[in-house]
């Protein structure tokens, strides 16, 4: 949940938050300790209720790699291996080097790897299950 100070519901045009940047940052009670973090975008911004000139609005948070999810591809790979593949995928959706980062051993190159009606984010979910890679956010 967000309050928003001296705003009206009505004038808030929330479809304009969908997809911005967003962080939530959470303070410990013991100070010695940083703050728990937890970046991403908005996925969903409903206005809830409008009080004494603030509104209540519900914020729905998820990680960049939801957009991923949202369209359907189909392409061809061939002769590289699935690291590749992924690093590839994640540029093309406009992802930079600093935005993610893969440990990952030597994987061996396919011949031919086929994306057909999928999203990208289900494609390289898929291939990366095959292969034992997990990701965390």
């Amino acid at each position: 949940m967000i309050v928003v100070n001296e705003a009206d519901g009505d004038e808030l045009d929330l479809a304009d938050g969908i997809g911005s940047k967003a962080r939530l940052v959470i303070d410990r009670a013991d100070d010695a300790l940083p703050p728990f973090v937890i970046s991403g975008i908005f996925g969903g911004l409903e206005h809830l209720h409008s009080f004494g000139g603030r509104s209540l609005l519900r914020a729905v948070l998820v990680p960049r790699l939801w957009l991923l999810g949202l369209s359907r591809h189909s392409r061809n790979f061939t002769k590289q291996s699935v690291p590749e593949i992924i690093q590839a995928i994640l540029e093309d959706n406009g992802f930079i080097a600093d935005d993610f980062e893969l440990r990952l051993s030597d994987y061996a190159k396919e011949e031919h790897v086929c994306q057909y009606q999928e999203s990208d984010l289900a494609f390289i979910s898929r291939w990366m299950e095959r292969e034992g890679i997990y990701y965390y956010f």
